[in-house]
């Protein structure tokens, strides 16, 4: 199994905490954000290689923090083609380039290195052999899903309703940008796009495989959060720094 680290975010939220490059490299603690990402792939034995993609502006940052990086595996950063803000193509396209052009033909593993946790994908990583898996997380309160995307789950684990942005919630679990996806279903991102799907949030490809009934889900349990404004960098460096 590969796992690929998706560092191409440009941060565009964060105000004065953003560095002009990625997300990926916002230091909390005496780490990167992209650490816990890259901590987690690492931990699973079926892990063999790890990727990492990255925007051209802040390729050679990240080249830099991978090459200092003392890890069980070489990390292989990649850049993604895309030297502005204003011309990203989005979370999906950028998933599926990457497959296309790196000819990945195995199970993989897709992390987002903007998202900090300190909790295990072992589940995931043995669920997603047969079938694309998420991460599910409960973040408390209903304000706090509409953020992301909402999830139904059987006690089984089988999706049965997700929605991106929900605004009307029924449960307060809530989907990370932790995946799964079996190497016999990669061929999906490009028939995802090539539909005319939305290529910029991974919750719209979640939200399309639920539709088709062939999602499932594992829960993570600890603590997650996506670095996606001031506060969520600020109470990161609270519980994690």
């Amino acid at each position: 199994m590969r796992a690929i680290l998706l560092a191409a975010g440009w941060g565009t939220r964060l105000g004065p905490e953003h560095d002009g490059s990625t997300k990926a490299l916002l230091r909390i603690g005496n780490r990167r954000a992209i650490d816990w990402a890259a901590d987690a792939a690492e931990a699973l034995k079926r892990v063999h290689a790890i990727d990492v993609l990255a925007n051209e502006q802040s390729l050679a940052a990240i080249a830099a923090w991978a090459a200092d990086r003392a890890g069980r595996l070489p990390l292989r950063v990649l850049g993604n083609g895309v030297s502005s803000h204003t011309k990203r193509r989005g979370a999906v396209a950028d998933l599926a380039g990457y497959v296309a052009s790196a000819s990945v033909d195995e199970d993989l593993l897709v992390l987002a290195a903007d998202n900090v946790f300190d909790f295990s994908l072992a589940k995931l990583a043995e669920r997603m052999r047969r079938t694309p898996t998420v991460v599910t997380y409960d973040v408390g309160s209903f304000e706090k899903v509409r953020r992301y995307a909402s999830v139904d789950l059987t006690a089984e684990g089988v999706v049965t309703a997700l929605v991106e942005k929900d605004p009307n919630p029924t449960s307060t679990l809530a989907v990370t940008a932790a995946y799964g996806i079996p190497r016999s279903r990669l061929a999906d991102l490009a028939a995802y796009l090539a539909d005319g799907h939305p290529p910029d949030n991974l919750g719209h490809l979640a939200e399309w495989w639920c539709a088709r009934g062939c999602l499932e889900a594992e829960r993570g349990e600890g603590t997650w959060i996506d670095i996606g404004s001031p506060d969520d960098l600020i109470r990161a460096r609270q519980l994690l720094g």
